[in-house]
């Protein structure tokens, strides 16, 4: 990414870091995939998200990804230590596409666009899905992008 800025190829979209200015609006993407998910989530709380959102986006660990001004997809997380561990991972805490907007394409610039902030902190990252919902179309999405399953989990250098 160029200054935190990727014009993808061979279409309109702009993979961009996530800024203070797109809080709200990524509130509000974030808000439709418990909706969309196999799972029963508790009830999301928008202060909540805001305060999550503000220390991660302030972090540079927010991805997003637009097209015609409007975010239509995201990834972020955090930097955190293994549970028995000194050493640090990157982990997701999102990771969502519109579904008129959801390739491959878009979502290997997400995930790859994170595993590159993962490399730059010299961690492992690892990706995890918690909507139990097409799982095969998931697990070859994670393969084909390299990463190594670990149980319910995906990791690239680990």
């Amino acid at each position: 990414m160029l200054n935190g800025v990727k014009l993808m190829t061979n279409n309109s979209y702009i993979l961009t870091k996530a800024q203070d200015k797109h809080i709200p609006e990524l509130i509000n993407l974030l808000c439709l995939m418990p909706d969309e998910a196999n799972t029963i989530y508790p009830p999301y709380n928008k202060n909540i998200m805001a305060r999550y959102l503000k220390v991660v986006v302030n972090q540079n660990l927010v991805l997003i990804l637009i097209k015609d001004t409007k975010i239509i997809g995201a990834i972020g997380g955090s930097l955190t230590r293994w549970w028995w561990s000194e050493s640090k991972m990157l982990v997701n805490s999102f990771l969502y596409i519109l579904e008129e907007h959801r390739t491959f394409e878009n979502a290997r610039e997400l995930i790859m666009g994170f595993n590159e902030i993962a490399e730059k902190n010299l961690v492992p990252l690892i990706m995890a899905t918690s909507d139990a919902k097409d799982m095969e179309r998931k697990d070859m999405l994670f393969e084909k992008l390299g990463c190594r399953k670990l149980g319910s989990q995906y990791g690239i250098g680990v």
